[in-house]
């Protein structure tokens, strides 16, 4: 294994080595290999688990730095490409000219030239499919690292309060970057109101943020039971932190059954998610290359919301 991922570093080294001294197309195709073989051949590998989470870190950091990397090289092989069509186009028709200047217009026309199609799509990351069989469509979870403190951090000095955020975040390339935390007093009313999307005057955000899950104290909130009815999602982000815990639990539910809006909340012994196909996976990624926004809709009196006893 250490064979394995120092030929992988070693790579993406030369994939580096190779846009620095404007090889673009050699780096493209190691950037791809490199990318390929990360996403699709390293977890299949039988010591993948031992990884630490520095060498993970490390890995998916490189993966995302050579996937925009490959990006723009395809860009630029594709204007390279148009450029020298260009160029060999106005030759034949200046070769053309003098020929026919001197008469001889006997030469039959060369063949039309046309740029070379690049089609070299980058591949997707592996898909994550739970033991039911379910394919799901968030195939890698990437969570800002402060989203945990953050969460607690707003409820310290309101302790009895429950505890809910709707979660927000963008899909690229089929991972679910999350992104952004609505805070709300868990109530159905206010959970009626949440938008399915939000759009950010931020600048550095092209999209808009989809709705895509939720964070919570404890899974035994009424909170948590009306926003999975009224979401209507096929998939379900569900962060747990529970005060005093010291640790995040990460839920990811799959294969929804359809839901109705009703009148009145479920009773415990129908669970909403009963039949979700969810489970241990390891395609969910703490990072600390990105943070999370906290926006609170709550009411600025302090109140509490029932819990399941």
């Amino acid at each position: 294994m250490p064979r394995y991922c120092r030929i992988l570093h070693e790579m993406y080294d030369m994939a580096g080595v190779y846009t620095t001294e404007q090889n673009f197309e050699r780096a493209f195709i190691l950037y791809l290999r490199f990318v390929g073989t990360v996403v699709e051949e390293l977890p299949k590998h039988r010591d993948y688990q031992s990884f630490t989470p520095d060498e993970k870190d490390r890995f998916d950091r490189q993966t995302i730095h050579a996937m925009n990397t490959a990006e723009f090289l395809k860009r630029k092989i594709k204007t390279l490409y148009e450029e020298e069509a260009i160029t060999k186009k106005s030759e034949l028709a200046q070769l053309e000219h003098e020929k026919r200047k001197n008469g001889n217009v006997s030469t039959p026309k060369p063949p039309p030239i046309s740029p070379p199609i690049i089609d070299r799509n980058l591949k997707s990351y592996v898909v994550c499919k739970k033991q039911s069989g379910y394919t799901l469509l968030f195939q890698r979870i990437i969570i800002p690292n402060d989203l945990p403190h953050k969460f607690l951090t707003t409820f310290e000095s309101l302790p009895d309060t429950n505890r809910f955020a709707v979660l927000y975040g963008k899909l690229v390339r089929n991972s679910l970057i999350v992104s952004q935390a609505i805070i709300t007093d868990g109530t159905e009313t206010s959970l009626e109101k949440i938008d399915r999307s939000i759009s950010v005057p931020d600048q550095d955000e092209e999209n808009e943020l989809l709705i895509i899950g939720c964070i919570c104290g404890d899974l035994s909130d009424h909170s948590v039971d009306y926003f999975i009815s009224r979401s209507l999602l096929t998939e379900i982000v569900i962060v747990v932190c529970r005060p005093g815990d010291n640790q995040t639990y990460v839920l990811h539910l799959s294969n929804l059954s359809d839901r109705k809006e009703l009148g009145k909340p479920k009773s415990e012994s129908q669970p909403e998610f009963k039949d979700a196909a969810s489970g241990v996976c390891g395609h969910t990624h703490i990072t600390e290359q990105i943070s999370c926004t906290f926006v609170d809709l709550r009411d600025p009196t302090p109140r509490s919301t029932p819990r399941n006893s």
